[in-house]
């Protein structure tokens, strides 16, 4: 769950349901649900609440981070990658394992993983 800072709502969660589909509903200031998107978790940015100086990742850095992830996890998917702004890492991918878990995995500018947190993206 995640502030929404494109203007379309004031607050944002990524769900899955019980089908194992995702969406994005879109909440306002008095917790009022404006709107689900279905699909890859939503959103036009990867739908996974970029902070304001986050920014999708590309390229050949895109490519060196999927690469990263999905070495150390085998069958996963990555849903969205992004570079980190708070601090506690240079960039941070959303994957969903094999299992249909979902975790955030976390590396520094070497494309080491420094972090995987497990659960909800």
């Amino acid at each position: 769950m995640t502030t929404e800072d494109d203007g379309s709502a004031a607050y944002e969660a990524h769900i899955t349901k019980s089908d194992n589909t995702h969406a994005t509903v879109k909440l306002d200031t008095n917790f009022t649900i404006t709107a689900t998107e279905t699909g890859c978790h939503g959103g036009s940015r990867g739908g996974h609440g970029h902070n304001g100086s986050e920014t999708d990742l590309t390229g050949d850095t895109a490519d060196k981070v999927k690469a990263a992830v999905l070495a150390a996890n085998a069958g996963a998917t990555v849903d969205s990658m992004t570079t980190e702004d708070d601090g506690s890492a240079a960039y941070e991918a959303h994957i969903t394992k094999s299992d249909n878990t979902h975790a955030t995995v976390k590396l520094d500018t070497n494309f080491t993983i420094t972090a995987t947190a497990t659960g909800g993206h």
